[in-house]
């Protein structure tokens, strides 16, 4: 299986939790945690909306190091 194929696999599994998610974080409590040693909600959705790209990047590059 080519990476492609791997990853779109993986967006396609992941996309409907991943928008119901990020749907049910109300307006304005971008600074709640859902834990105490959590990273804040509003940091956290931001950080999921943005995975896809990386995506994007990893495909669009010759190799990749992990490092």
């Amino acid at each position: 299986m080519k990476m492609t194929e791997l990853f779109l696999a993986d967006l396609d599994r992941e996309a409907k939790p991943t928008r119901r998610t990020l749907e049910r974080v109300p307006d304005g409590v971008y600074d709640w945690k859902p834990h105490p040693k959590s990273m804040p909600m509003g940091y956290l959705t931001t950080l999921v909306a943005t995975m896809p790209s990386w995506l994007v990047m990893m495909v669009n590059q010759e190799e990749l190091d992990l490092q």
